[in-house]
C-alpha cells in the first residue's frame, strides 16, 4: 500500500492507486456481507432451537442480545430482561443446556 501511495506522489498517476483501493474495499465489503449472513443464519438457528424447545420469550430476547453484545453476565441479563438475578441465571443455564451459551471462568 505504501508503495502505491509513493507512486502517486512521485508520478501523479492516480489510476493504479484508485484501482488498488477499489479492489480492497470490494474484498472487505464482500467479507463483511458474508460474515453478516453467517451470523444472521446462526441467530435464526438459535431462535428456531429455542422455539422447538419451547423456551420463554426472555430466552429468545437474550439470544438476540447476545448477537448485539456477545458477552453476558447474570446481572446484565437481569437488567435487560427485568427479572431477578436468579431468574436471569436460570435463563442463562437453559442457553448453556441448548449449546448456545457457555460460561467462562472468572479471571
Amino acid at each position: 500500500m505504501q508503495l502505491q501511495l509513493l507512486r502517486v506522489s512521485v508520478t501523479g498517476v492516480w489510476a493504479t492507486w484508485l484501482d488498488y483501493f477499489r479492489k480492497g474495499v470490494t474484498k472487505q465489503s464482500m467479507d463483511s456481507l458474508s460474515r453478516t449472513r453467517r451470523l444472521r443464519e446462526m441467530q435464526d438457528r438459535y431462535r428456531d432451537l429455542l422455539q422447538t424447545r419451547r423456551e420463554s420469550a426472555n430466552a429468545l430476547r437474550l439470544v438476540d442480545e447476545l448477537f448485539a453484545m456477545p458477552y453476558m453476565t447474570a446481572p446484565r441479563a437481569s437488567k435487560l430482561l427485568n427479572v431477578s438475578n436468579a431468574g436471569a441465571r436460570r435463563i442463562l443455564d437453559r442457553l448453556v443446556d441448548a449449546g448456545i451459551f457457555r460460561f467462562l471462568p472468572d479471571e
